[in-house]
C-alpha cells in the first residue's frame, strides 16, 4: 500500500526545482529500489542534469575532486533533513 501511494522518489523533487547539479546512482540490485532508481536516474536525463552510474567513473571523478579541493559537495543524505538544503547547494562563490 505504501508502495502505490508514494508515486516519485523524494529525491525528484530537487530536479524540478533546480537544485541538483550532479547525480551519481549506482546500481543496487535491491528490488526494493529498483522502480526508484529507473526514476531518479529518469528525472536526471529528462531534465538534462549530468549522471554518473559507473564505480570506476565515480570513483575517477571523486579522486579529481579531491585533487581539485575547497567544492561544496553534498550528498543525498543532506536533503533528508529541511535545515541542510539551502546551505548545501550553494555553489561556491
Amino acid at each position: 500500500m505504501e508502495e502505490e501511494e508514494r508515486e516519485y522518489p523524494p529525491a525528484t523533487r530537487y530536479y524540478i526545482t533546480g537544485s541538483i547539479d550532479l547525480v551519481i546512482n549506482l546500481p543496487i540490485h535491491n528490488t526494493k529500489f529498483v522502480k526508484d532508481n529507473y526514476l531518479i536516474i529518469r528525472f536526471a536525463v529528462d531534465s538534462d542534469v549530468p549522471l554518473l552510474t559507473n564505480f570506476e567513473v565515480v570513483k575517477l571523478f571523486a579522486e579529481a575532486l579531491d585533487e581539485v579541493g575547497n567544492l561544496d559537495a553534498s550528498t543525498l543524505f543532506h536533503f533528508t533533513k529541511p535545515s541542510g538544503i539551502a546551505t548545501s547547494l550553494k555553489k561556491p562563490e
